[in-house]
């Protein structure tokens, strides 16, 4: 079979599994495998996939997010193939929650240039502390997370630039360390 045209994603979620946590050690068990049909082996794609709202990614329990998500992606499967995506999806609202503090999302981008399971990411959040927001010129934290899905950095930021001890602890207490 091949499956052809474009499919309109009105809404819908993604559950992230283990995004930002670590491994010490993978650990392969090794078994006999048994020889199944699928019919997803031999099915053949080339299609577009338009999101257009209402769609998220989700993450609840190392890093606590959720990002909705718009924009168009080409998927292409050859018979016997793996699927690949290409394109990519902007975040359109959200929120990332490190250290307890919920930072407001202000650029988000998830690209696939082919496997499904790995695309390039670049999300920037803000938060302003309560202490500096009735100060003229309030202090703007960022958090910012960028790479791939499975290899994720994280990274904090600050306007006005400062140490990263200042940063978290205004994160955490509202205040400088």
């Amino acid at each position: 079979p091949k499956a052809s045209g474009v499919l309109t994603i009105k809404n819908g979620f993604i559950f992230l599994q283990d995004f930002g946590e670590k491994s010490v050690e993978d650990v392969d068990l090794e078994s006999e495998e048994i020889a199944s049909f699928s019919p997803y082996d031999s099915l053949a794609m080339d299609m577009r996939f338009v999101i257009e709202r209402n769609f998220k990614i989700r993450n609840r329990r190392y890093l606590d997010l959720e990002i909705s998500l718009t924009g168009e992606l080409d998927a292409q499967k050859q018979t016997g193939g793996d699927l690949q995506l290409f394109g990519s999806l902007n975040g359109e609202k959200g929120y990332v929650r490190p250290l307890g503090k919920q930072f407001t999302l202000e650029d988000g981008r998830f690209t696939f240039s082919g496997p499904i399971g790995e695309p390039d990411l670049y999300v920037k959040t803000s938060y302003i502390p309560q202490s500096t927001q009735k100060e003229g010129n309030p202090i703007i934290l960022y958090y910012i997370i960028e790479g791939s899905v499975d290899n994720p950095t994280f990274r904090f930021e600050s306007d006005p630039q400062m140490e990263q001890q200042d940063i978290i602890c205004y994160t955490l207490f509202n205040k400088p360390c």
